[in-house]
């Protein structure tokens, strides 16, 4: 379909500096633009950001804009986009299959790259306030947003970040899949040159600078303090 002859998945947890790996790939021009799936009830997406009326014909459209003229597919996916995803390709092409095989019906061979983050209570943090403003990547520096904190909605959100990581994890452990494993930490300070060798392409001279910006402040450094503390005083 449209020419391409393999690709990868970026698997993501929430907040893990999934916009950014996938800016800087998108700019090589050469492994795939990857972008993440607008779900059906996700107008903003589909409709709002790319334009389209019809969600079936972004859906198609999805594969086209995702790869490169080499052919090459890639794509960023959270758990719910990747069952989705999964859901449509049956919903509107017929393809089914066990794990990643309904996608691989659309795209060829495809690798896994898993993108997870060391610091869960940052991670979580990170999602409250993405959540709460909407604002989940940013090329600007933007003012501390007025949120109050709140120990309920960082442990709810660490719970969803575990119970994504434990799906993500059944499914490489029922299909086999052995992903590359990349982390936050890693990717902010400009070390992921992993992912090159193990998508088969060579490594770039140079690897463009990206102009997105790192939300963690120091708000959510003093959160995390309060939330370690009071965390350990409920022991």
């Amino acid at each position: 379909m449209h020419g391409i002859t393999r690709g990868y998945i970026i698997a993501a947890l929430p907040r893990t500096g999934s916009f950014l790996l996938c800016e800087k790939l998108a700019a090589l021009g050469s492994i795939g633009y990857p972008q993440e799936y607008g779900l059906l009830e996700d107008w903003t997406t589909w409709s709002d950001y790319h334009g389209y009326a019809s969600h079936l014909t972004y859906f198609y459209d999805f594969f086209r804009f995702c790869s490169t003229p080499n052919g090459v597919f890639g794509c960023k996916l959270m758990w719910t986009q990747f069952a989705a995803l999964r859901h449509h390709i049956k919903l509107y092409t017929g393809i089914g299959g066990q794990g990643l095989e309904p996608i691989e019906g659309m795209t060829g061979p495809l690798k896994v790259v898993f993108l997870d983050r060391r610091d869960i209570v940052m991670q979580a943090i990170s999602l409250v306030r993405a959540m709460e403003t909407n604002v989940w990547s940013t090329h600007h520096t933007l003012p501390p947003p007025a949120l109050v904190y709140s120990r309920v909605a960082i442990n709810d959100a660490i719970h969803m970040i575990e119970e994504n990581r434990r799906q993500w994890e059944a499914l490489f452990t029922r299909h086999a899949v052995d992903p590359l494993r990349l982390f936050y930490e890693d990717i902010t300070r400009g070390e992921a040159s992993a992912i090159f060798p193990f998508l088969r392409v060579k490594v770039p001279e140079r690897v463009h600078a990206t102009h997105l910006k790192q939300q963690a402040d120091d708000y959510s450094l003093a959160w995390r303090d309060r939330f370690v503390k009071e965390r350990a005083s409920a022991l």
